[in-house]
């Protein structure tokens, strides 16, 4: 008669063994007292390194363990503002690249834009103000109501060398209100 192995034996004790598998050991355990014997075996390991754990454990106590995990994290060196902040740009940074490489050109090309318009246009970009020129405010009487409130507006009366002009407030229909710029080339 041939012997099913240890590791089968191992197997069946622990429940790992199904179908034929199974029924095939449990055959042979029967009809072989060697097989039988091993078997015994196994379950007497099992019973004991089950005592030794619960005895193990049992010793063990747990009694103010979250009292001294509290009291550790309470200890804890919470880092600098400075510390956190270069971490924290360091992570952004290194992570984010595809992102603010980009960007940053991006900002670049606008700056260099708008730094540029003086120069090419032949001058600075707001012309000083002539004399005889100026801004003139003047209040206007209040509007009908719009949706409940009642729309005021304050006009600006601009006048630029040859331009002039007027800024003022209109309600928008939407019960809001739009600033209007009314610019006249002709005086």
């Amino acid at each position: 008669m041939e012997h099913v192995t240890r590791e089968m034996l191992e197997q069946y004790h622990d429940g790992e063994l199904r179908g034929r598998g199974a029924g095939a050991v449990e055959s042979h355990v029967a009809a072989c007292p060697q097989c039988k014997t091993e078997l015994g075996k196994l379950g007497r390991m099992r019973n004991f390194l089950v005592l030794m754990s619960e005895s193990e454990v049992a010793d063990v106590s747990f009694e103010g363990f979250a009292s001294r995990v509290d009291a550790r994290i309470e200890r804890e060196r919470r880092p600098e503002l400075g510390e956190r902040l270069s971490v924290w740009l360091g992570e952004f940074f290194e992570h984010r690249r595809v992102v603010w490489i980009p960007a940053a050109v991006a900002v670049a090309a606008v700056l260099a834009v708008v730094l540029a318009i003086p120069f090419v246009s032949g001058g600075p970009a707001v012309a000083p103000l002539p004399a005889g020129g100026g801004i003139r405010l003047a209040s206007a009487p209040p509007a009908a109501p719009v949706e409940g409130r009642t729309v005021g507006s304050e006009i600006a009366s601009v006048s630029y060398g040859s331009l002039s002009g007027m800024v003022f407030e209109v309600a928008d229909g939407r019960g809001g209100t739009a600033a209007v710029v009314w610019i006249n080339e002709n005086r």
